[in-house]
């Protein structure tokens, strides 16, 4: 019985053949594989036997290795990069379970493509990433587009494997056409060519001119996301991608402790003017519920501290003594009535003192109550507007989404605005909206933007809350008005423990002494 090693040679220079590669290559009698990789390897090994063979024999290749192992030798087949990503590692296993071939099977791992090629470029996958190849030979193209989506919807980074080749000349073109829609056009990305290789090269782009870019298969491409930066260092431009590190502090680690520190529960629009000048003179936590929030933050606020999650009382108060936290600020949506009781019985049990900042009322609709119909829930929206025939707009949030499916005619008159988070979506389409009935974006919305999506939508009927100014409530409004549209407002629940609310402009007084 022999053994097959299947072996990672990584980009192809002998610098980076790792050593247990080198010990599998030498202790073997046989390298087969792809020719271009034997090319790579064979000069190393002048009196080892060589089977090379060219693409699409992968099958034959690994039963080739397998029957040699079976027959008492010593086998290496050679991949590039690693044999588990994108390599012949699992194809083996695969054929081994359908052939009984009496042989020791042992993966040499080797350095990928997407880690080498990220070395070069500077520290571009620091954080989650996702490595997606666009090559449709053996993988559906509606596949590639959705984990494309999916990948881009989540915020990560995506490392292109086959970016393009002569048969597919466009496909990176498209790939950038998909990213578009959820990454600003001056992403910074990156695209290696020849890893390791004679006529290794690196270059820093932006998304909008790498969609123009004619690459080919030697080419490994970037793609970094909100958090990832470009700068300049004596050995050329690098991209990296921030890991949470807070190094754009001012202060240093033992000066922030010193600090008094204030904690800011956050998830609106509101509270910006107070962050900033809070920042000032305290060091500034701001926890949100979610991942797209944090995102959202960290991009807004890099010199605060992000904490992500939903917690309870409980854990808020473990919270508040573990970071010696001695102000609350409850800035969370004034319909989000569990958070405010949450929120403030927390601060209670650890002994802090809490403040609710209120948004402002809204006068948008008391000039012109007739057109209106206020009510004090969802169930009672949905009764009121099952009666107007059309369609019908959802903009009061994500965090009931199933209960419109009580409206008559859901799903095919009921269209639902939410933020473009890949949760809230699955969210929506698991409680029954159809994909083209789910509108994703991010507020806060112009009257005019309102206005053309009833249009678009052929709308009569509006569900939304009373979320004042930062809620763009006032805008929903008018373009309900300019439409023909019949509004129902949600009421604003009145705001828990009213004593502690304050204004903005109160809070910033209240705790920095200025206006």
């Amino acid at each position: 019985m022999g053994i097959l090693f299947v072996v990672g040679i990584g980009p192809g220079n002998a610098a980076c053949l790792t050593e247990a590669a080198r010990r599998a290559l030498d202790a073997c009698d046989v390298i087969i594989g792809y020719a271009r990789y034997t090319e790579l390897i064979a000069p190393l090994y002048p009196d080892k036997q060589v089977i090379a063979s060219g693409m699409r024999h992968e099958i034959e290749r690994c039963l080739l290795a397998l029957k040699t192992a079976a027959e008492g030798q010593t086998a290496a087949l050679v991949c590039s990069g690693d044999p588990g990503i994108y390599g012949m590692a699992g194809l083996v296993y695969e054929l081994s379970a359908q052939y009984v071939f009496d042989a020791d099977i042992e993966i040499i791992p080797g350095i990928t493509a997407a880690s080498a090629g990220a070395a070069l470029l500077g520290a571009p996958l620091m954080n989650d990433f996702a490595v997606i190849s666009l090559s449709n030979l053996l993988t559906p193209q509606h596949d590639i587009d959705m984990r494309l989506t999916h990948a881009a919807q989540g915020g990560l980074c995506i490392c292109l494997y086959n970016a393009a080749s002569r048969t597919r000349p466009d496909a990176l073109k498209h790939a950038c056409g998909i990213l578009s829609a959820y990454r600003s056009q001056q992403t910074v990305c990156g695209i290696a060519r020849n890893i390791g290789r004679d006529g290794q090269s690196v270059r820093l782009v932006s998304l909008a001119e790498l969609y123009n870019e004619r690459l080919d298969m030697f080419c490994t491409v970037f793609i970094g996301n909100d958090a990832t930066k470009r700068i300049h260092t004596r050995s050329g431009d690098k991209m990296f991608t921030r890991r949470g590190y807070n190094t754009e502090l001012a202060v240093s680690a033992q000066t922030a402790a010193d600090k008094s520190a204030v904690i800011v529960f956050a998830g609106t629009s509101d509270g910006e003017t107070l962050i900033n000048r809070l920042k000032q003179t305290y060091t500034v936590y701001i926890s949100v519920a979610t991942e797209y929030g944090e995102r959202i933050f960290r991009k807004k606020y890099p010199d605060c501290i992000l904490l992500t999650g939903r917690r309870d009382s409980s854990a808020i108060a473990e919270l508040l003594r573990e970071k010696h936290v001695q102000v609350v600020i409850d800035a969370t949506h004034p319909y989000a009535q569990k958070a405010h009781r949450d929120i403030s019985c927390a601060a209670e049990l650890a002994g802090v003192p809490y403040y609710r900042l209120v948004r402002e009322q809204t006068s948008a609709y008391a000039a012109d109550d007739n057109a209106v119909h206020v009510v004090s829930s969802i169930a009672e929206a949905c009764a009121c507007v099952s009666a107007i025939d059309g369609n019908i707009f959802i903009a009061s949030g994500s965090n009931a989404v199933h209960e419109y499916t009580a409206l008559r005619g859901f799903p095919e008159r009921v269209f639902i605005r939410v933020l473009p988070s890949a949760q809230i979506i699955e969210k929506c389409v698991r409680a029954g909206f159809s994909p083209n009935h789910i509108i994703a974006m991010q507020g806060v919305f112009s009257a005019e933007l309102n206005a053309a999506l009833f249009r678009q939508y052929q709308i009569r009927g509006l569900i939304t809350k009373d979320s004042g100014n930062a809620g763009g409530f006032a805008e929903k409004m008018q373009a309900a008005r300019q439409c023909d549209v019949i509004p129902v407002v949600i009421s604003r629940p009145p705001e828990h423990t009213a004593q502690n609310g304050y204004s903005e402009a109160a809070l910033i007084e209240l705790l920095t002494g200025k206006r």
